[in-house]
Order: C-alpha cells, then structure tokens, then sequence
C-alpha cells in the first residue's frame, strides 16, 4: 500500500518538473504551494500507514503479514505478502 503513496509523490514531483521546464504559464505561487502541499501529505500519508502495519505486526505478528491469503482480484498477490513498508 505504501507503493502507493511513493507513486503519487514520484507523479507529482513530475508534474512540477515538467511545468518548470515548459514554463506552463498557469504554475505559479499557488500551483506551487498545491504540489507542495499535497507532496507533504503522501509523504505523511506513507508514513502513518508504515506505522500502523508495523503496530499491528508487533501485535498479530506472521498472522497479520499473511493476511487471509486471499487475492484482491485475479491474477494478485494475497495482501499483506510482502509489506511495503
């Protein structure tokens, strides 16, 4: 899940290079502080996420890695297989 979060953060910082380099005229101080801030909160957002999973790990311990060993969809890993974290 955390993958996630690193995802976002590697798209928006993307975003703010590929506005910097073409000079979008519609990035400036707002736009600026928008990406920052939403930067910041998938950052914090992995973070408290981490936490949790290691919390709950310390408590239920290999159980809780494993999950219910049932897949999300077709064709995905059991969740809770390999943490991200």
């Amino acid at each position: 899940m955390s993958a996630a979060y690193r995802d976002g953060i590697d798209l928006v910082q993307h975003i703010k290079a590929k506005a910097k380099v073409t000079r979008a005229p519609t990035y400036g101080a707002e736009v600026e502080f928008a990406t920052q801030e939403l930067e910041a909160s998938l950052i914090r957002g992995e973070n408290v996420v981490c936490s949790i999973y290691d919390r709950n790990y310390e408590r239920f311990g290999e159980a809780f890695a494993r999950g219910d060993r049932k897949p999300l969809r077709p064709g995905s890993s059991a969740p809770g297989a390999q943490a991200d974290c």
